[in-house]
């Protein structure tokens, strides 16, 4: 699925590449400025229509709390000729993470494919990651379905040495799978959630790549007005298409009853459960929790996003 992207920009008239980069030196050499490129300034959480130098910060501060020699100026210039001098619109954007992208990382779309309990046998239990978090106490963790993990309803926190074991399957962009294994740190089927915490436990790093590729963004609560709208679930055979066709739901599923639910047209399959619902701008959604019947038609059922990082003190990454 391609990404959603705005109307092309028209880029200024910019110097050459070797010029670019000397205007880089002089933001390069401020405290707090990690890097640099020539791209579309933001406005928010949205591309807007300039081109401009974008200045990539560590930590984005507030102006009034930078001295001179900290601030990034509005524009640079450059001489283009020895009568014309040309301005280029600046650009501050933090950072939060970089990488090298080797792979195989946790992440959206793997596949869980066993659980092992204390005590117990191991037994098969098929559900999808959904989205990777920054918890304030596991660390960085990944999510899946809270129903394939555990039976009735509350939340359980495992103790080290008790906690289930699991086998991962990553699944990379050619389709490929490795086994990754990690443990359930905590699980929870509530009214409004039905999620479980995972957290690798051979070193493979997590990181928010659908099948190690498609970065998602952050998160986004669906409202009344955005009913009808695509939206994409991110199941390990590939990104569904799907409508959706409710918000702010409340079904009871196999005599359980959930609450805040997003409603799509049918798109998911057995061992979904857990995948990520996105919006158009790769912004994650929701959670999958199951199906229901609705006037005849299969439906796709999603509880919100919002609710596992509540719960959690937790953050998208």
């Amino acid at each position: 699925m391609a990404r959603r992207t705005p109307q092309l920009p028209t880029p200024p008239r910019f110097p050459t590449a070797a010029r670019v980069h000397e205007l880089y030196e002089g933001l390069l050499a401020r405290p707090n400025v990690a890097g640099c490129f020539v791209g579309q300034k933001r406005m928010g959480n949205r591309y807007g229509s300039e081109v401009g130098v974008v200045a990539v910060v560590h930590e984005k501060v507030p102006r009034d709390e930078l001295g001179a020699d900290e601030m990034i100026p509005g524009a640079l210039e450059w001489r283009r000729n020895s009568r014309e001098q040309v301005s280029v619109v600046t650009d501050v954007q933090p950072i939060s993470d970089a990488g090298f992208q080797a792979g195989p990382f946790a992440g959206p779309g793997d596949a869980l494919a066993r659980v092992t309990f204390p005590n117990r046998p191991g037994q098969v239990v098929v559900s999808t990651v959904g989205v990777a978090l920054r918890h304030p106490k596991f660390g960085a963790v990944i999510t899946t379905a809270g129903h394939a993990l555990q039976g009735g309803p509350g939340t359980v926190t495992y103790r080290p040495g008790h906690a289930p074991e699991v086998l991962l399957q990553n699944v990379g962009e050619d389709g490929a799978r490795v086994d990754i294994t990690g443990e359930v740190v905590r699980s929870v089927r509530v009214e409004e959630a039905d999620y479980a915490l995972i957290v690798p436990t051979d070193g493979t790093p997590i990181r928010n790549l659908y099948h190690d590729i498609d970065s998602l963004g952050g998160l986004f609560v669906p409202q009344p007005d955005d009913v009808g709208k695509r939206f994409f679930a991110l199941s390990p055979q590939g990104v569904k298409d799907t409508r959706l066709r409710g918000v702010f739901g409340v079904l009871t599923i196999e005599g359980f009853t959930l609450r805040d639910l997003l409603i799509t047209d049918m798109v998911t399959q057995a061992g979904d459960s857990g995948c990520a619902l996105i919006d158009a701008s790769f912004r994650v959604c929701g959670l999958l929790v199951g199906f229901a019947v609705v006037d005849g038609v299969r439906r796709s059922v999603f509880m919100s996003a919002f609710w596992a990082l509540s719960m959690e003190g937790a953050e998208i990454f």
